[in-house]
């Protein structure tokens, strides 16, 4: 499987992962869930790039660690 497709699947399985966590904080309201996963997306973007230029390993992979 070419490395963009497998890239972009994992994307959609980290977002799904984020508004079912969202979805379970917020309880159950949707604006809410938005918020919440949008706010983990950012989270997990933060972590991914701070671990990369710092060299962190545990924080490369972010919230998702995949």
């Amino acid at each position: 499987m070419p490395k963009y497709i497998k890239d972009t699947l994992l994307e959609g399985v980290r977002l799904f992962i984020f508004a079912i966590v969202g979805y379970l904080i917020s309880g159950g309201e949707i604006n809410s869930t938005i918020l919440w996963s949008i706010s983990l997306k950012i989270i997990d973007k933060l972590l991914h790039k701070y671990g990369k230029e710092e060299e962190v390993d545990w924080m490369i992979t972010g919230l998702t660690r995949f």
